[in-house]
């Protein structure tokens, strides 16, 4: 079977490998690319809050390149949409 895969190029390696070794013919057809807006999470990071809510494990990646900005907010309670994104979560600390 033909399969469109419509994931980001970044990420699609392993999708289309494992569709691959189902038998399927994969089309890498990204949609988007994500973009870092790192001056945007930091400040974002800066304001008060009590919780973060992530909405996918591209976030988390997001966040991972803050460094040492994101240490204070390790101990934050966190709401993640998905087992991905939690999985994330909990590998970024």
């Amino acid at each position: 079977m033909r399969v469109l895969l419509t994931r980001p190029e970044n990420r699609a390696g392993g999708t289309a490998a494992k569709l691959e070794e189902l038998g399927h013919d994969v089309v890498n057809f990204p949609l988007f690319a994500p973009v870092h807006d790192l001056p945007a999470a930091g400040a974002a990071l800066a304001t008060p809050h009590s919780a973060l809510a992530i909405t996918s494990a591209e976030a988390v990646r997001s966040l991972e390149q803050l460094g040492v900005v994101l240490t204070p907010h390790l101990g934050t309670k966190v709401f993640a949409v998905g087992k991905a994104t939690a999985r994330a979560a909990r590998a970024a600390g």
